[in-house]
């Protein structure tokens, strides 16, 4: 739990720190966008009104001219504006106000004569008969033009002005209206972008605190052993008036001050609104945490380091005498043997037995396996290990070793790191990983040399009942064997098969396969019957 929440916490400054980072720029970003689109949004609603005036009065102006002007003068009159602009360099408002004070510049009589608008020209018959009697153009005009004509073509030309002029207000009011629109479009798109953007750095903040609790969880061996220290350490605390309870209340409340200061550190630099590690339940857990966290160390700290040192009156003269419990790692042949159940259950082996998730695989390995016989071993082994946990008698634990795969080459050489490692001691009964781990410095219990040291021991002499069930090699011999496998060649037993005898032992050999015993009938006491 302690490696957890430790893990967890970490996640969490790092998540933090990622934000200050990251988040600040893109919050600033968001606000100032959103500013502005208040601000256009206000432009909007402000011209909103006099766009829709402006676009009255031209509808109004349009309906006008299309009434009251013939529609034929609308191009010659359009192309003579655009002349007066190009030729006058003024722009189109400056250009309308002098229009508006001599409308008639707006009339070309050469253009409305080229487009037989005959009708709006001073006098037709006049122009073409002093055109044939070779009278230059501007007499013509002048001598021909009437006062009618003039009105009439000065009226048309102000209300095409007048249509210009609302339509060049119009274009302004809807420029302006639509450089706002604009604005909010782009900026809502800014808003969008880096919310999205802010988005996955809160992911990627989450991501980071569930990997760093996740890696907490799976360094707890260390903080077992974290823990166990800080056990003992507590343990010899004596927090009686005058003693350890000073110290260690000042180091607990440094502790608390320091974490007090570091999260006020943290908060600061976490941007608001934007990230989740502004809100209030993430600065409680934190907060929470790292008050605890901290303020514990302090009290330690403060008593071990600051506080009196033993009372030599109060010394454990027996100290020497205690020791902790190495855990024991179970191989697989141990645990195929099965002996080391009924070990386990006598309570002569201290501290915890640990089957390491590699050794899990090989048993399946070996339950999977196409062979029978290995077939048979492994799940004889998996029901093992699964009886030996429900078993309240047995402290047993699973250890998951993946992290050391990348290390050993098989299953034993992985064994090997983790006994060294965790300071463990390993339980088998290989031979070849006997010697390998004496090579390594590992202390091994080899559950062989256990059977063989508590055997019962018998010398040429003794005397003991046993079942001939079988006949030797040689002629007249019989074969029994005892109850832990021994097996003892009675010499005379031949004719004894299948039956309880009383026999004298007369040698004893030992070879590589075991111990052999050999005896014989006639030589026990009384007359040989069980």
């Amino acid at each position: 739990m302690l490696a957890t929440l430790t893990g967890m916490l970490v996640g969490m400054v790092a998540a933090a720190v990622l934000g200050a980072l990251l988040l600040p720029e893109q919050v600033s970003k968001v606000d100032s966008a959103r500013e502005e689109i208040s601000a256009s949004t206000k432009e909007i609603e402000r011209i909103g009104p006099e766009r829709q005036k402006a676009y009255d009065e031209l509808t109004r102006s349009k309906e006008d001219y299309d009434r009251n002007v013939d529609p034929v003068l609308l191009e010659p009159f359009t192309s003579e504006f655009a002349h007066l602009k190009f030729t006058s360099k003024l722009s189109t408002h400056e250009l309308l106000m002098e229009l508006k004070e001599d409308p008639l510049r707006l009339v070309n009589y050469d253009e409305l004569e080229k487009l037989n608008l005959q009708q709006y020209l001073p006098d037709a018959s006049g122009r073409e008969n002093s055109d044939q009697t070779g009278r230059n153009d501007e007499q013509e005009s002048e001598a021909a033009d009437s006062a009618a004509t003039r009105e009439l073509l000065r009226q048309y030309a102000l209300r095409f002005i007048e249509l210009r002029d609302k339509d060049y207000v119009f274009t302004q009011v809807e420029n302006e209206y639509s450089k706002y629109q604009m604005s909010v479009t782009i900026n809502e798109e800014v808003v969008r972008v880096t919310s999205i953007f802010i988005f996955q750095i809160n992911l990627l903040s989450l991501a980071m605190i569930f990997i760093c609790t996740i890696v907490g969880y799976l360094t707890h061996p260390i903080a077992e052993k974290l823990i166990r220290r800080v056990t003992n350490i507590w343990k010899g605390m004596d927090f009686g008036p005058g003693q350890r309870s000073g110290p260690a209340a000042i180091g607990m409340f440094a502790g608390v001050v320091l974490a007090t200061i570091t999260l006020l550190m943290l908060f600061a630099v976490i941007p608001p609104g934007e990230s989740f590690l502004d809100k209030g339940w993430f600065k409680l857990v934190i907060g929470t945490a790292m008050i605890l966290i901290m303020g514990g160390i302090g009290a330690i700290t403060g008593a071990t380091y600051f506080g009196p040192r033993e009372d030599p009156d109060e010394i454990d003269e027996f100290a020497e005498f205690r020791r902790n419990a190495a855990p024991k790692l179970l191989d697989t042949s141990v645990i195929i043997d099965g002996r080391i159940y009924e070990i386990a259950q006598t309570r002569f082996l201290d501290g915890y037995l640990v089957v390491t998730g590699s050794v899990l695989r090989e048993l399946q390995t070996l339950a999977d396996s196409a062979d029978e016989r290995k077939r048979i071993k492994g799940r004889s082994g998996l029901e093992l290990v699964q009886k030996m946990q429900d078993d309240n008698r047995v402290d047993l634990r699973i250890f998951d070793d993946s992290q050391f795969d990348s290390q050993g080459n098989g299953v034993d050489d992985q064994l090997m790191i983790v006994c060294r490692e965790m300071g463990a001691q390993v339980v088998t009964n290989d031979y070849n990983l006997n010697r390998v781990a004496a090579i390594l410095n590992v202390k091994v219990l080899n559950i062989n040399a256990l059977a063989n040291s508590v055997k019962t021991r018998h010398l040429p002499g003794d005397e003991l009942v046993i079942k001939i069930t079988d006949r030797g090699k040689q002629k007249g011999q019989g074969v029994g064997y005892l109850e832990d496998g021994t097996m003892v060649v009675i010499e005379d037993g031949g004719g004894y098969i299948g039956q309880n005898k009383l026999v004298r032992i007369t040698s004893v050999s030992q070879t590589a396969q075991g111990r052999l015993l050999f005896a014989r009938v006639d030589l026990a006491s009384g007359d040989g019957d069980a």
